[in-house]
């Protein structure tokens, strides 16, 4: 097949519009996925991420302790990337007129869809057949469990729950997005342009030229005590019931010789679209016409995800 004419200039201006696109609308901060309040981006340069020290949880010690608590981790939370890829492909007889604005148009709607994927991989781990619900984590149960096996100091102790499925609705999430978010993502590389240009060994096979936008990341669910899930009617009594089982959950070892809670401070209340009126009535609203006051008024931040139900 015979090469167009002009073909180098033409895919110079085409490539100069796209990569100039992409770049904008993945940097843009309005295009921000919804579940970055959930996520804890890092830049890990494995595909297998093994996070031992999240479960270092003691706090600081007297230094004596110190070589005993670092020892006494022996499990790991770990997770693999994936490599992700969406593309814009233009056949070279099209490369006979610039079409500039049908570049800008693909590329500007390639970049701002990359949230989406983030909002689309967080909602698929938290719906109920996702991995927070079924993939059994560092201590042989899932993300979500009513039986996590607890052992202090060397002692196993009684089992405790952050998973709450008694109820009849769609689950709705407390997390303590203090110390660290509940979804960690390793985006070992991040989204980014790389073309095939006409010069490529891909055009001269396929007679096109192609624009990537390709990533290589990967999702994990972090501690599981910072996490709590219930499908109950979402109201005063059961988020009461789900902030305290959180605050019940004690450290793996004794702390200073002593047993001791972990401390857990719900931050973050995420719903699904059922569920996100009854969030915004529960924590968003003030006492209306001199009522009582709201008890839970802005008591968390409300993450409403649309592709949960």
């Amino acid at each position: 097949m015979p090469m167009p004419p002009n073909v180098n200039a033409i895919y110079d201006e085409a490539n100069a519009i796209v990569v100039a696109t992409l770049g904008e609308a993945l940097a843009k901060q309005e295009w921000a996925a919804q579940s970055m309040p959930l996520v804890e981006e890092m830049a890990i340069n494995d595909t297998l991420v093994n996070l031992p020290f999240l479960l270092d949880n003691h706090g600081l010690q007297p230094l004596l302790h110190n070589i005993e608590k670092k020892a006494g981790i022996k499990k790991q939370i770990q997770f693999v990337t994936s490599e992700w890829v969406d593309n814009i492909t233009v056949p070279l007889r099209d490369l006979t007129s610039a079409h500039g604005d049908m570049y800008r148009m693909l590329a500007q709607q390639k970049g701002r869809g990359v949230p989406r994927w983030q909002d689309q991989q967080v909602a698929k781990m938290l719906k109920s057949t996702g991995a927070a619900f079924v993939t059994p984590g560092f201590d042989g149960v899932p993300y979500f469990s009513s039986a996590h096996p607890m052992n202090l100091a060397g002692e196993d102790i009684a089992v405790f729950d952050n998973l709450d499925s008694a109820g009849g609705g769609n689950y709705w999430f407390l997390f303590d997005a203090i110390v660290i978010k509940p979804i960690l993502l390793n985006s070992k590389s991040r989204p980014e342009a790389r073309d095939l240009g006409p010069d490529s060994e891909h055009a001269k096979k396929f007679f096109e030229v192609m624009w990537n936008l390709y990533a290589d990341a990967g999702y994990g669910m972090g501690p599981w005590f910072y996490g709590y899930a219930s499908n109950q009617a979402l109201d005063e009594a059961h988020f009461n019931t789900a902030r305290i089982a959180m605050q019940q959950v004690p450290t793996y070892g004794k702390v200073d010789g002593e047993s001791q809670l972990m401390g857990v401070r719900p931050t973050v209340l995420v719903v699904g679209s059922s569920n996100q009126l009854a969030a915004e009535q529960l924590i968003k609203h003030g006492p209306a016409n001199g009522g009582d006051p709201n008890p839970l008024y802005n008591a968390v931040q409300v993450v409403a995800l649309a592709m949960l139900p």
